[in-house]
């Protein structure tokens, strides 16, 4: 027998806790105290009024007294009509998915069904969801005949050894590389690397982080600002800081981070996520165009491959995917040429 029951956020912790230890697929965007932390969202540059109107719906579904998944849905009416959404759509989450360690297409259906009775003439938006996971199998079968749009994604295999990936690449990649490695050396300038992991993000090297990424920003949009350039750019590092993504990738657990010095500034830096699945997910990876001279990007990337390769060795890390997210054209492309092997996620609405 099988039963839905809604329940209070702060009702949630113990149940969800165990669904996420049983779920393999689960990442650091399914657990409770990242949807705890980032709340219902944020608002967007483009649609700055979107969380108006959102509430939280959470139900949890049982059969036979036992707790088999948990769906914390966020509803709004858009033109008069309900839209139904999992609770991440208005976060920058990668991946977004119900909470649940093991359940079957008949569990999934009778939650759906359930949801559709409740809310009557609603639609679903259910977005970002990978197609590693069963609730996309689910959903694929769920909305047959209806809509389904697939979008390209890219993860980098971490091989054994660093000559693997080197060799898997292009010529015209590798020879990129070794360019601009040599343009660097030419230039006498030093370079390091700096690795972050296991500790805390520096309020200070963070400010210098959203410093380049404000920067970047302006440089991607070609906005000419003059003398306004400067406060700026402060303004939208001020505003980065007190970003939901920023100050949850501060954060000590689970946490990576890279800078590329050139000198004594930062020429690049990457952030991400280390999920259970041995995936480093990289969230932000932005270049002091400063910099672009010698490709830092990329230069980042071949050198974080040899560090990852490293450590996985001396059994100090287990990272076998960098993975680069959604998107691979408009400026993305180099996430193909370093490597990159497609994989999707899908949007499903009716």
């Amino acid at each position: 027998m099988r039963e839905v029951v809604e329940k209070r956020w702060d009702e949630l912790p113990a149940i969800w806790h165990s669904f996420y230890d049983g779920n393999p697929t689960a990442t650091t965007f399914q657990t409770y105290e990242f949807h705890t932390f980032t709340g219902k969202g944020k608002p967007y540059q483009k649609d700055l009024f979107r969380l108006i109107g959102v509430r939280e719906w959470n139900l949890v579904l049982y059969r036979d007294g036992e707790a088999v998944a948990i769906a914390p849905l966020l509803l709004k009416k858009r033109r008069g009509r309900l839209i139904v959404y999992l609770r991440g759509h208005f976060t920058v989450a990668d991946q977004i998915d119900f909470i649940y360690a093991n359940w079957s297409y008949d569990d999934f259906k009778f939650l759906m069904d359930y949801i559709r009775e409740k809310l009557g003439n609603a639609s679903f938006f259910l977005d970002r969801i990978s197609e590693r996971t069963v609730t996309c199998q689910y959903l694929k079968q769920y909305f047959a005949g209806k809509h389904i749009e697939e979008y390209d994604c890219f993860s980098i295999p971490v091989p054994e050894n660093y000559d693997e990936w080197w060799n898997s690449l292009s010529r015209s990649t590798r020879r990129s590389i070794v360019k601009h490695r040599n343009r660097l050396e030419r230039s006498n300038l030093d370079c390091s690397f700096r690795y972050i992991y296991g500790e805390e993000l520096s309020r200070s090297l963070c400010r210098q982080f959203m410093w380049v990424y404000a920067d970047r920003f302006l440089v991607k949009n070609r906005f000419n600002l003059g003398l306004l350039r400067r406060p700026v750019i402060w303004a939208l590092r001020a505003y980065l800081m007190r970003d939901q993504m920023t100050r949850w990738m501060c954060r000590k657990d689970g946490n990576f981070h890279v800078v590329m010095h050139i000198g004594d500034e930062i020429a690049c830096f990457l952030s991400g996520l280390i999920f259970k699945d041995k995936r480093l997910m990289i969230e932000r990876m932005k270049i002091n165009t400063k910099f672009a001279w010698c490709s830092p990007g990329y230069l980042m990337v071949s050198e974080l491959m040899r560090y990852a390769i490293e450590q996985n060795r001396a059994g100090t890390m287990d990272i076998r995917e960098l993975d680069l997210s959604q998107g691979g054209e408009n400026g993305m492309e180099y996430k193909r040429a370093l490597g990159g092997q497609v994989y999707h996620n899908y949007v499903f609405y009716d």
